[in-house]
């Protein structure tokens, strides 16, 4: 994150050897009393940089993710962004560094008219755990509710880290009188990449 045009806060790098495919906490702290810019990844810190120039009030917008002069854009997904007008400390910056992004929000399917049959299908990899809840417009589903087609792992040569976990649900209804928006809600722990598929029957 930097101001146009203040390069001074450009040289400030601290994400080296940051592995592709993983999600990073990254914070940030200027502390203007010490006069120094601390980077954590992961909860863990840099070391301090100084600084001597004083942010004064502009007009600039703040990008935050890429440089709008065209450099050292960022190539990946923010998650959440906070700006706090304190300066963390090194507690406040571990316990947020424990926190993986939220991926339990709800997934929209669109379910057409005639459909008799919704199934919800996900794939992960690992040992973690991943647990679906199925909602129309007037049932919630959850997994005690629902037939397993299958919940199997299947172990490839590295053993356990590399086992694959597949678990199918099923919900049939008697046919929609109408296309339908249907909302899958899913509670995952230790499980950085998954795959859904919904598919319908008629």
């Amino acid at each position: 994150m930097r101001p146009p045009y203040i390069h001074e806060f450009s040289k400030f790098s601290f994400l080296k050897f940051a592995r592709a495919g993983s999600w990073i906490h990254v914070a940030v702290t200027r502390n203007m009393s010490t006069m120094q810019l601390i980077g954590y990844k992961n909860g863990v810190a840099a070391t301090p940089v100084t600084f001597t120039k004083v942010p004064v009030a502009t007009n600039y917008n703040v990008a935050i993710g890429m440089e709008t002069d065209g450099y050292g854009k960022l190539n990946g997904i923010l998650d959440e962004v906070r700006i706090y007008n304190r300066v963390l400390s090194q507690t406040d910056i571990n316990e947020l560094s424990q926190k993986m992004p939220d991926f339990s929000s709800k997934l929209l399917a669109k379910i057409p008219k005639g459909t008799t049959q919704i199934i919800v299908t996900a794939t992960w990899q690992g040992t973690g755990i991943l647990n679906a809840t199925i909602e129309s417009p007037s049932e919630t589903y959850t997994e005690d509710m629902l037939p397993v087609y299958q919940k199997t792992r299947y172990s490839t040569s590295d053993g356990i880290s590399g086992t694959l976990n597949i678990k199918r649900l099923l919900v049939s209804v008697p046919a929609l009188s109408s296309d339908e928006n249907w909302y899958i809600t899913l509670d995952v722990d230790n499980i950085e990449e998954y795959t859904i598929t919904v598919e319908i029957q008629k």
